[in-house]
């Protein structure tokens, strides 16, 4: 399915392949699984890859541990964004997956904008470690005068979230406890992630957390 959702845009990028490695290394496959999975990804790129019947099968196995599904399309939509975009054959593709996982489509539209903040927050954040370290990293003081920099990352804080900037803190509060819940690696653990899939969850866990302590300072609540 990465094999296919690559090949969406017309062309496989240096980008996509080594976002495919960085998967295969995370998943810990030794080398004979390894090279099942880049051949797998090399027939995913084929124009006439059965990308619903494989998808309806991953379902009906994994259809009762919705957390691997989970992190399945989390691992694709960040696969789309490599280049920074989604363009419409990208797009149309998670939705097929939405449809094969029985997610509602504004929903799958809703964890797309919520991976878009996460890449773009990662982005700006490694900018601003590099560039504005002492600022970024020690002062985190997001109260007094902004640069439009740091409003763009409080944006994507609230997108990583799933809510707007205007939410309540109560309801901040709450889609911050529903997504660790969904994400922290020893919660996942018990409801018997595969280990392999357990440092994706741990990437993802640690951008919430930022994401909401970002807030967190933003409005002044603890």
């Amino acid at each position: 399915v990465l094999g296919h959702l690559s090949k969406a845009k017309g062309v496989v990028t240096r980008d996509d392949i080594n976002l495919a490695r960085q998967v295969m290394d995370r998943l810990q496959l030794d080398a004979t699984s390894r090279q099942l999975a880049q051949e797998s990804f090399n027939r995913g790129k084929a124009s006439d890859y059965p990308l619903r019947s494989r998808l309806s099968e991953l379902y009906h196995q994994y259809r009762y541990r919705r957390n691997v599904l989970n992190i399945f399309c989390e691992q694709l939509i960040q696969a789309a964004l490599v280049d920074g975009h989604l363009d419409d054959k990208e797009s149309e593709i998670l939705f097929i997956v939405a449809d094969e996982f029985r997610i509602p489509r504004p929903q799958m539209a809703i964890y797309i904008q919520m991976m878009m903040g996460s890449f773009h927050f990662r982005q700006e954040y490694q900018y601003n470690q590099q560039n504005s370290q002492h600022q970024y990293q020690q002062n985190h003081n997001y109260n007094g005068s902004q640069s439009s920099t740091r409003q763009s990352d409080l944006a994507n804080a609230y997108k990583i979230l799933g809510i707007n900037s205007s939410a309540e803190i109560s309801e901040i509060k709450r889609a911050y406890r529903k997504l660790m819940n969904e994400h922290h690696p020893d919660k996942l653990v018990s409801k018997g992630l595969p280990k392999e899939m357990l440092e994706a969850a741990k990437k993802r866990a640690q951008e919430i957390q930022a994401a909401y302590d970002l807030i967190k300072s933003s409005r002044g609540f603890k």
